[in-house]
């Protein structure tokens, strides 16, 4: 590139000439100078393939390119913006992904539909698994498991070759389902990162360098002489607590001269400035001089007598300590036919989302201050932020912004406090963004969980006894640890009656990065593990492994481990599993050949479905309707592509008989949303699903209330509403809702069943005794069964599982589109899970930096998915709905890693699977 002349070439057919910085990235140029959003900023190192362009009809990754290569001289280059005719029509890539459902939070959606582009300018006829060759060389997805991509990237090519599209019947949520696309396949919706703020001024945050110490000093010299710098923010400029935590307090908002430091996640300073790069600039002019102090970061060591202690208000390095026990368990194993039993162990992950976490906050001018973050928890991230600041809750205003995936992660609050904290202290709008780094080095992950499990089973194959000893890592700071240790010691026993049970869990603080929420919650770890287990009795039984399952399954008026005597409509897994037999039915086993074994693997998952455990659920819904027709409802379901808005929609349109197109939801918003919490535990669907159906129903009641007395003589009951009026067919009358002259309104909470605290510490009474008592610890489960077909490669020991059955009990269906993205999306999550995904540390440092160190799975290591649905409904859901998100994922490791052992005679204890097992034996 001449620097004096600069360097030109087109984009979207615009001419361009620019002297930008040559080592600027085409991904920033794109984003910050062109203002073309739909470029996205994933990880900004060439692994995730979201800021995907075409460079002369290929498909390139800007990030990778700079501002002075060669290849940018007269190129001509096409961004999603470019991809829409100047007509406005949508190109048939992205009408295909539109159709075919093949997008759900959306971050991936534009640098996948340009790849998809590139491959189809290329080839117009390409096979399926050339699609997952090609996609997966280049681009990931983490929400939809692939297959509703590649099943639109056919689709495409079959338009662009001249051919009828055969997405068509499409369900009758599409239109909602298609205004919630189109600003997705466009690049025009705006995440955090993409909102452009007058005045705004940027920060960055300097976070420890050691996992465990003192904080000495702060070194910031020379930071001032910074063109644009506009300050710090300190923890003395904090005015309350400065501490953050989900259940406990215990972390640090920002780390003060002379306080501890416990993990390399803590923050110490954050800097500002006008520009991105002046605030980078500052980042990299700030050090900070620490005591080290001696660190813990194993289970072993936290436990040992001579262990240092992390915490000064605990009296050991232990956060939680508990057990369930029923009958007598070692005597009733011993009595056994046979006893099976092994050491399992599951690894610490990361969430995997594209869209790193990025926000602002504003001053309100009142002394209060608005959050925009894409968070799932509103009003938890509002009470600790107030909290940390020392504001009145009413103060804090936390709105949702749209959310590139979460799957847990966001949950806890990362940096919102100090985004507040900023705004207030320089009066001035305030963004920070991570870097994908600093979001693998802070952000909790999913629990490595060791397991020491023994199973005691008669001749007949009926379960006797089950003893389970439970530790887990849980990191520096509580967050949901205490939570998710009970859950894992709640689902040990999967969906299955054991008559005698000791569970022992125990978590301990250590100085490694905390473990919190994650798609599973304990659940997937446990599954893991009883299932591994239950193939092994079969296999020494020489018994059919699903026979054994339904032999042991949850049936109406069986107790769960914590003695919830099941009602009937909640237990599901007798159905699912009849279905799964159905499906076994029609595999066809390949022959094993060319340095090639198959084998098939079936395995259950169940986990709860809201809270439970006695902590206070509710949802509310406010629902309004025009003079019009048209209705707007606000609820606090957040959204982050799993279709919770067109679930909220559908269930209006079922009550008031209004097109779900006509139907708009809000985003939660702590000024305007009904308190909730937070979009967790697979429960909203179910719980802000009946807080709807509550307000439309009252809604329908008071119009047609009001209309009959308009109208005079007319029944309520004969009245109906049909767009912008009511109608009473027996008189023939009507009357608009114009007419009616009352706000037309309707507000509803509602509560789920009241639940037992989880019993911790208490002998539970045997289920046959006299003064055995149900004690209702959830109020509803999820429940399903996956068939696993896997390939395993002799010469290498590569596992590639090629066709996964899910099959769900879900309650009702109310969008089967997104209830197919859910299955496909959960299984590929639990592919990645079983065979290739690990978040690695050593001494408390991160070992895993980028998101290509992760092993999230690309299309072309995810299988062919057959998607089963049945339907138990729910005695107390809405239209009979349990709930879904998280069950998906919960079988998927374990089916592989039985199948895994039907194909080699391997057992695997330890995820992910260590291929060098599988290659001995193939050698």
């Amino acid at each position: 590139m001449d620097a004096d002349k600069g360097i030109n070439f087109t984009v979207n057919g615009s001419l361009i000439n620019t002297k930008s910085d040559p080592v600027k990235t085409l991904q920033n140029f794109l984003r910050y100078e062109l203002h073309l959003t739909g470029v996205k900023k994933g990880c900004s190192e060439g692994h995730c393939g979201s800021c995907t362009v075409l460079l002369n009809g290929k498909p390139i990754k800007s990030c990778r390119i700079k501002m002075d290569h060669n290849l940018l001289e007269n190129s001509e280059i096409r961004t999603i913006e470019g991809l829409v005719s100047k007509s406005g029509e949508l190109h048939p890539v992205q009408e295909a992904f539109v159709n075919a459902g093949a997008l759900q939070c959306g971050y991936c959606t534009p640098g996948m539909i340009i790849t998809s582009t590139g491959l189809l300018n290329e080839n117009k006829n390409p096979s399926r698994q050339v699609i997952r060759d090609y996609i997966g060389s280049k681009n990931i997805c983490r929400c939809t498991g692939y297959q509703k991509i590649v099943d639109a990237v056919e689709d495409a090519g079959r338009v662009l070759r001249g051919e009828k599209s055969k997405l068509t019947g499409l369900p009758d949520d599409a239109s909602l389902r298609r205004k919630d696309a189109l600003p997705k396949v466009t690049g025009q919706l705006k995440y955090a990162d993409d909102i452009e703020l007058e005045g705004a001024i940027f920060g960055k945050i300097k976070f420890s360098d050691i996992p465990s110490g003192i904080l000495n000093s702060i070194n910031t010299q020379h930071i001032s002489e910074i063109k644009g710098f506009a300050g710090f923010l300190k923890a003395d400029d904090i005015n309350g607590s400065n501490k953050i935590g989900m259940v406990e307090q215990d972390q640090p908002g920002l780390v003060g001269i002379g306080e501890r430091i416990r993990s390399v996640s803590d923050p110490i300073v954050a800097v500002f400035a006008d520009s991105r790069e002046g605030a980078e600039k500052a980042l990299s002019l700030v050090s900070a001089e620490y005591k080290e102090l001696p660190g813990i970061f194993s289970v072993k060591e936290a436990l040992d007598k001579n262990a240092p202690l992390l915490h000064k208000n605990k009296k050991d390095n232990i956060l939680y300590n508990g057990f369930l026990k029923r009958g007598k368990p070692a005597e009733a194993l011993n009595s056994a036919d046979i006893i099976v039993q092994g050491n399992f162990s599951t690894s610490r992950i990361a969430h995997g989302y594209l869209e790193v976490e990025s926000g602002y906050a504003v001053p309100d001018g009142k002394g209060g201050v608005e959050i925009y973050y894409p968070t799932q928890a509103a009003f938890d991230d509002r009470r600790q932020v107030a909290g940390a600041l020392g504001l009145e809750e009413n103060k804090v205003r936390v709105i949702q912004l749209p959310t590139g995936g979460a799957f847990g992660g966001k949950e806890d609050v990362l940096f919102q406090h100090i985004l507040a904290a900023a705004a207030l202290k320089f009066n001035r709008t305030v963004k920070i963004t991570l870097d994908r780094e600093d979001s693998l080095r802070i952000v909790q992950k999913k629990h490595a969980i060791q397991f020491e499990a023994s199973l005691g089973v008669d001749k007949s194959g009926k379960f006797k006894s089950l003893i389970v000893d439970i530790e887990t890592d849980t990191g520096a700071y509580a967050s949901l640890g205490h939570d998710i240790i009970e859950n894992a010691m709640t689902f040990a026993v999967g969906p299955y009656y054991i008559p005698e049970l000791s569970i022992k869990g125990k978590a301990v603080y250590t100085n490694n990065v905390m473990g919190g929420a994650m798609r599973g919650f304990g659940a997937n770890q446990a599954n893991f593990m009883i299932e591994s287990l239950i193939n092994m009795a079969a296999e020494k039984l020489r018994m059919d492994t699903i026979d054994i399952r339904l032999k042991n399954a949850l049936k109406p008026g069986l107790p769960t481990v914590t003695d919830h005597i099941l009602e009937p409509g909640i237990p599901g897994i007798v159905e699912a599993l009849l279905e799964a037999k159905k499906a076994r039915e029609k595999f066809t086993l390949p022959p094993n050949s060319g340095g090639k074994r198959y084998g098939i693997g079936v395995a259950c998952g169940v986990k709860n479905i809201g809270f439970g455990h006695g902590f206070p659920e509710s949802a509310g819904a406010i629902l309004e309707l025009s003079t019009e027709g048209r209705c707007e409802l606000m609820v606090t379901h957040h959204e982050f592509g799993q279709g919770a808005a067109i679930g909220q929609a559908k269930l209006v349109s079922e009550v008031l008989g209004i097109p779900v197109d006509e139907i708009s939801v809000k985003l939660p918003d702590t000024g305007k949303t009904p308190f909730t919490t937070a979009t967790t535990a697979s429960m909203q669907t179910f719980m802000t699903g009946n807080a709807t159906l509550g307000a439309a129903r009252k809604l329908l009641s008071d119009i047609l209330t009001a209309a009959a007395e308009k109208l005079g003589n007319s029944n309520p009951a004969a009245l109906k509403l049909k767009g912008d009026s009511v109608i009473d067919s027996t008189a023939d009358k009507r009357i608009k809702l114009s007419e009616l002259g009352a706000p037309l309104r309707a507000e509803f909470r509602a509560f789920p069943p009241q639940t037992a605290t989880f019993p911790e510490k208490i002998t539970q009474k045997d289920y046959d005794s006299p003064n055995f008592e149900s004690r209702r610890t959830h109020w509803a489960y999820a429940y399903g069964v996956q068939l696993a077909l896997v390939e395993i490669d002799d010469e290498s020991g590569k596992v590639l599982t090629k066709k996964i059955v899910t099959v769900s009990d879900l309650g009702k269906v109310l969008n089967k589109r997104a209830v197919e993205g859910q299955q496909e999306g959960g299984v590929v999550m639990g592919v990645g899970y079983a065979l290739t995904e690990k978040y690695s540390s050593e001494r408390g440092l991160p070992v895993t930096k980028n998101q290509g160190d992760l092993g999230l799975p690309r299309a072309n290591e995810a299988p062919e998915i057959t998607n089963i649905v049945v339907e138990v409904p729910h005695p107390w859901g809405p239209l009979g709905v349990k709930g879904l998100a998280e069950a998906p994922s919960l079988a998927t490791a374990p089916a592989i890693t039985n199948a895994i052992f039907d194909a080699t005679g391997v057992r695997i204890f330890n995820l992910p699977v260590d291929q060098k097992l599988i290659k001995k034996v193939g050698n």
